[in-house]
């Protein structure tokens, strides 16, 4: 009997010492840089500018030894007659800036992800625009993200 409560309890304390290995591993996992949502694959625009379309929230992330970010939009709203779009950035789940995207028009806005030090490889920003439309839900064209 002593002898299966013995394995028994070492069975026990390796799945705990498993379990805790993956919660570590997951918390900051490596592969998450290059982890999306929201945005749908890369197209390239007669002009060569490289871009992909963002659904109403749009995830990606990046390293977080990175202190500045320079987002290249294009709001695309043409549903409701010229008025602008608006877009607000998170960092980690931290408001960073709103602002607004005019139609059709290309614009570049730097922005400052310094922060807290969150001792992983990896930030998550999200975009959350406001009005989206159409069928695919679509509104706003992500370009390349330019990091500092």
């Amino acid at each position: 009997m002593t002898r299966r409560r013995a394995l028994a309890a070492s069975g026990v304390v390796a799945f705990l010492v498993l379990i805790a290995a993956a919660m570590t591993y997951l918390h900051d996992p490596p592969w998450i840089g290059s982890v999306t949502s929201g945005l749908r694959d890369w197209e390239q625009e007669p002009s060569g500018t490289r871009f992909r379309w963002a659904s109403s929230h749009a995830t990606f992330y990046v390293p977080s030894d990175r202190s500045t970010m320079t987002l290249s939009l294009e709001g695309v709203f043409g549903e409701t007659d010229g008025r602008t779009g608006t877009i607000d950035i998170t960092v980690d789940d931290r408001w960073l800036a709103t602002f607004t995207l005019p139609d059709s028009e290309w614009i570049q806005r730097r922005l400052t992800i310094a922060g807290e030090s969150t001792g992983r490889r990896y930030r998550r920003i999200d975009m959350r625009v406001r009005p989206t439309f159409g069928h695919r839900n679509l509104s706003v064209k992500l370009g390349e993200v330019a990091l500092e």
